[in-house]
């Protein structure tokens, strides 16, 4: 498969791998792959938009199943974009169950490593952690996203005042780009978001 076609599918389970984290048992036992977007997502900008720099920052929700989804997806972006560079961005403790901290990707290489029926996880563990290597995914935590912080406050926003494409998962990071405000739903993110980083 070629490497954004590759690229654009891992997005797409990126994006529904929300629904099947430990919070949600019923949807993790059934996985991510019978479920669809709630609407049709323009491929083409956001491909642009996630492969045209030099860095992406990554704000990753949930352990388990979902950060698979995540990590798989940060390694067809390596694949379709030679240059580009990945931060992984975690809590630095859960604030719910299912809350993803760094040790919980250190945990799922492990265990990947551990299962000899599953060698394409192995695969994918063994190819991100040569990223690591190379520089070109960084696995980190802030601990202001453990506060109750939205994006434009000075602590969160001097984090994000870069160049990078911004890729936000989950309902808090949502709020926080929001400012939990009811906006409608067809609010362009660049009216609804009062920090620059949420037009991305």
């Amino acid at each position: 498969m070629p490497p954004r076609q590759a690229a654009r599918r891992s997005l797409r389970r990126a994006m529904l791998g929300n629904h099947a984290d430990a919070s949600n048992p019923q949807v993790l036992r059934a996985g991510a792959e019978g479920l669809e977007l709630a609407q049709e997502v323009p491929w083409r900008a956001v491909e642009r938009l996630l492969l045209g720099g030099p860095r992406l920052l990554y704000l990753a929700d949930n352990a388990m199943s979902e950060l698979w989804y995540d990590l798989a997806l940060a390694r067809s972006l390596l694949r379709a974009a030679p240059g580009l560079r990945v931060e992984l961005v975690l809590k630095r403790h859960p604030l719910l169950v299912s809350d993803a901290v760094p040790g919980d990707v250190t945990a799922l290489w492990e265990l990947a490593g551990a299962r000899r029926d599953a060698p394409s996880l192995r695969r994918l563990t063994r190819e991100l952690e040569a990223a690591v290597a190379h520089g070109r995914i960084a696995v980190r935590s802030w601990a202001e996203l453990n506060a109750p912080l939205h994006f434009s406050a000075p602590e969160l926003a001097r984090r994000l005042d870069t160049d990078a494409a911004l890729v936000l998962k989950g309902d808090a990071n949502y709020r926080r780009a929001l400012e939990d405000r009811a906006w409608p739903p067809s609010t362009p993110l660049g009216r609804a978001c009062r920090h620059p980083a949420g037009a991305a």
